[in-house]
């Protein structure tokens, strides 16, 4: 029975990772949940096509919307942000298989609005700080703008010829500007993507 171990599960890989032969060269997808550095909920809309014949590389333009709670400690904080993230995937096997994995860079431009009350003092100890101690009344929406770099993880699994079904993860650093605050922040971005191949 052990013998039989080692050659059904290289069976099974070369299975998984096999070829589906699929010459697409166009992908659009739904990323029916999306989650950020500032709110725990989005959704957004990707699309990506391919710039060689090996299929190893891929423009990528994914976009999101997020919005909803962005402080777990206030419930009256929100923030509401449109994204876009353009950049580059690049698929070490290439993109034609079952399962495929990339690994790729990718700009970030945001715009929207938050009603955060924060106010940027200047001394030794700390740059910025974030007053939560305003009445809610205070805290009015402001324009928010974020422009930066993120790496991203990407793992697509084919569930048919043309459908497939993938997840995403990005970190990086952007550029904040919102009210009296400028300054650089921590980026992520978590997405679950459903699309169809073309």
């Amino acid at each position: 029975m052990r013998y039989l171990i080692v050659p059904v599960l290289l069976l099974l890989s070369a299975n998984t990772f096999a070829q589906t032969h699929n010459a697409a060269k166009n992908a659009i997808a739904i990323t029916a949940a999306t989650l950020t550095q500032t709110t725990p909920l989005g959704f957004g809309a990707q699309y990506d096509r391919s710039i060689d014949k090996s299929g190893k590389w891929n423009f990528t333009v994914p976009v999101s919307y997020s919005f909803g709670n962005s402080n777990p400690c206030d419930p009256t904080i929100k923030t509401r942000m449109f994204r876009a993230y353009p950049g580059v995937k690049f698929y070490p096997a290439g993109n034609d298989h079952k399962v495929n994995y990339a690994i790729g860079a990718s700009a970030v431009v945001g715009v929207g609005s938050s009603n955060c009350n924060c106010d940027a003092i200047t001394d030794d100890k700390q740059k910025t700080q974030l007053d939560a101690t305003a009445p809610a009344s205070d805290k009015q929406f402001s324009k928010r703008t974020e422009a930066g770099v993120m790496i991203n993880n990407a793992l697509t699994v084919q569930a048919c010829k043309h459908t497939f079904i993938g997840a995403e993860l990005g970190l990086g650093s952007n550029y904040v500007n919102y009210r009296s605050i400028a300054g650089a922040e921590f980026a992520f971005r978590f997405s679950f993507n459903i699309g169809y191949r073309f």
